[in-house]
């Protein structure tokens, strides 16, 4: 997807507002800090679908913001901006609404749970019912794992078909779509493997004795967890915008995503809601 943004900038401050085009829980945090820079999702109004991204970011930058990645799975950009400047910004007739850019922070401890598995999950849900009666393995799709990644694994094989890092920074704007691997990334926070073995592991490293609930699919790597454990709605965002531009190259039945955030918006206004929305 490719987005240019316009260079006009405004270093005017906001003398008003619409607080209807704003997530109030950013306004507040603006209203109390207007001189701090802010990160945020911008989405611009719905006419010309297909330019949306584009419009949100030269919405942006006509006010002294910095347009980052094109977010066309929900209309939109994200930014980073002056508090002054989104004030003023959220006044833009190009503008429909301004989200906060909302970071996620990621935390995985499997000793705590560890007295739990008492049962292999594939027995506990009846999944080894369904391989047997129905011979449905998962043979011939590819389930879309976002999460820290997906290290080499011999319950994995050779069937994590393809790795994308959505973590890496980017330097220039618009930022393109990083490079696609075909062999594994690894995992440094070790999540996105463990969510990728439930889903997929084979049991060839246990005989067998621990498998996945589809233990003939394929996986696709989106790596949107740093290894600090940390992400942004965004970053989410534009793995999930992958996962809908490549679906049929890899065919891509199924997206996994074992994290999350607290909802600040109404379902109809959240943007991961929307991204969720759109690829189901």
């Amino acid at each position: 997807m490719s987005l240019i943004f316009g260079t006009l900038a405004s270093e005017s401050a906001a003398a008003s507002y619409d607080a209807s085009k704003i997530d109030p829980a950013l306004l507040a945090r603006v209203l109390a800090d207007p001189k701090a820079e802010y990160d945020v999702i911008v989405r611009s109004t719905a006419d010309g679908l297909p330019g949306r991204a584009d419009k949100a970011g030269k919405a942006v930058n006509a006010q002294g913001g910095k347009a980052k990645h094109a977010l066309g799975i929900v209309g939109g950009a994200s930014a980073s901006i002056k508090g002054t400047h989104l004030l003023a910004l959220t006044r833009s007739k190009l503008v429909d609404y301004v989200f906060s850019d909302d970071p996620f922070a990621i935390s995985f401890d499997p000793a705590a749970d560890a007295a739990k598995a008492t049962a292999t999950q594939a027995t506990a849900i009846n999944a080894t019912r369904v391989w047997s009666e129905l011979g449905v393995t998962g043979r011939g799709i590819a389930v879309a794992v976002v999460d820290s990644g997906i290290a080499a694994h011999p319950d994995l094989g050779s069937r994590i078909v393809a790795a994308v890092d959505f973590t890496t920074p980017c330097t220039v704007t618009p930022c393109p779509a990083p490079a696609v691997s075909l062999v594994p990334l690894g995992d440094p926070g070790g999540h996105g493997t463990h969510v990728a073995g439930l889903i997929a592991g084979d049991g060839t490293s246990s005989g067998g004795a621990t498998t996945g609930v589809a233990p003939n699919a394929n996986v696709v790597d989106v790596r949107v967890i740093s290894a600090s454990g940390t992400s942004n709605t965004s970053t989410v965002l534009r793995g999930l915008q992958w996962v809908l531009a490549n679906r049929s190259t890899y065919n891509i039945r199924v997206v996994n995503m074992s994290l999350g955030r607290t909802p600040t918006t109404s379902y109809k206004l959240d943007p991961l809601a929307t991204a969720v929305e759109v690829l189901t």
